[in-house]
């Protein structure tokens, strides 16, 4: 009997953040709160599906990289070590991982698309990665308004019997 593999989704994060136009604004002034933004999107994606999620950022603490919960939940922020690149902690992820778990990374640096795609992993851009972000919330919010006996075109004079 096989067990089912679980599924990664391992994002690049400041290459979707310089992708995403309103993540891209927010970084020139606040980069922390980029990262955060991004991180609870993430955390939607993660909610609304079985994938565990791993943001990864390029770092200049310890020599090794760190990583840290975002949220009690299966999303892990990983900042790559002083000396180290993202693309490399990511291509390390792939290959240690790969033949265990199915891995999808996000990003929209090319020669990290080919390294990933290479070693096995799945690859999706960060447009691509914006749009999954996007029809989860939609989706998110129909099933809320579904859940509180509302439907499309829900008006508060309706449950008085006003039109």
């Amino acid at each position: 009997m096989s067990t089912a593999r679980r599924r990664y989704l391992i994002v690049d994060g400041h290459s979707v953040i310089h992708a995403w136009d309103d993540l891209r604004a927010r970084h020139e002034t606040t980069p922390r709160a980029a990262r955060d933004e991004l991180a609870s999107r993430l955390t939607a994606i993660h909610d609304a599906s079985a994938e565990s999620i791993v943001l990864v950022f390029d770092g200049s603490g310890p020599r090794q990289a760190t990583s840290e919960r975002a949220t009690p939940f299966d999303l892990q922020i990983v900042y790559s070590g002083r000396g180290q690149t993202a693309d490399a902690v990511i291509e390390r992820l792939v290959t240690h991982y790969i033949a265990t778990h199915d891995l999808t990374v996000a990003t929209n640096d090319g020669a990290e698309r080919t390294a990933v795609t290479a070693s096995g992993a799945w690859w999706m851009s960060a447009e691509t990665l914006r749009e999954k972000w996007l029809a989860t919330t939609r989706s998110q919010k129909k099933a809320i308004a579904t859940l509180h006996g509302r439907g499309p075109g829900f008006r508060l004079g309706e449950a008085w019997g006003k039109s």
